[in-house]
């Protein structure tokens, strides 16, 4: 995503077929076996980071770090590619749970895409501007944190300029939306056509 430090890189095939959250292998499998999925279930993106620094053949991961992800699409659904043909978007699917896979918890926003449940048709193919708003907060790139400051963790800008401690995931979903929709005249923004703060 543009003025974010956030990249996925190609790293090639394996013969690896199931998730393992400790392996450090971060696999996009469609035969995985092992993973009791529920019948309405599409896709899991399992993501495994610490609770605490850890030390692991001597390295450091840092507490939240992502050590391990892996991308498991129900064997027993049909995806389709380009949407034409019967079964589900793969792209959709696809980016709902690399949010996941890069750490992202789902939205209770139903317009989003980290929204629990896929919407019909193409909508979920690309980011939401709410999904966008917490990859930046999570991802943002330092040139961009130096010009703007990088937010502390659950505090947001007021309508008057003061920061507010927000208690729960409820209570930011309603602060991204109230930036996005319904602030009268909102200092800065973030811009989906420029990729970044307006």
């Amino acid at each position: 995503m543009a003025n974010t430090e956030l990249t996925a890189t190609y790293g090639g095939t394996v013969a690896q077929a199931n998730g393992n959250a400790l392996d450090h292998v971060n696999l996009v499998t469609f035969v995985d076996q092992t993973y009791n999925f529920s019948p309405l279930v599409l896709a899991v993106g399992l993501t495994t980071s610490f609770e605490s620094d850890t030390t692991i053949a001597a390295r450091v991961y840092r507490k939240g770090e992502i050590f391990d992800a892996d991308m498991l699409f129900s064997p027993s659904q049909t995806f389709k590619v380009g949407g034409v043909g019967p079964g589900i978007d793969i792209q959709s699917v696809a980016t709902h749970e690399a949010g996941h896979m890069f750490g992202l918890s789902h939205s209770t926003l139903q317009s989003s895409t980290m929204f629990y449940a896929l919407p019909g048709g193409f909508a979920a193919r690309s980011l939401t501007s709410d999904d966008q708003l917490v990859y930046f907060k999570a991802y943002g790139t330092r040139k961009l944190s130096a010009a703007f400051g990088r937010p502390a963790s659950e505090t947001w800008w007021t309508e008057k300029g003061s920061k507010r401690k927000l208690k729960d995931d409820v209570a930011v979903a309603a602060a991204i939306h109230y930036v996005l929709y319904k602030q009268p005249n909102p200092l800065v923004v973030w811009s989906p056509e420029t990729g970044r703060l307006v």
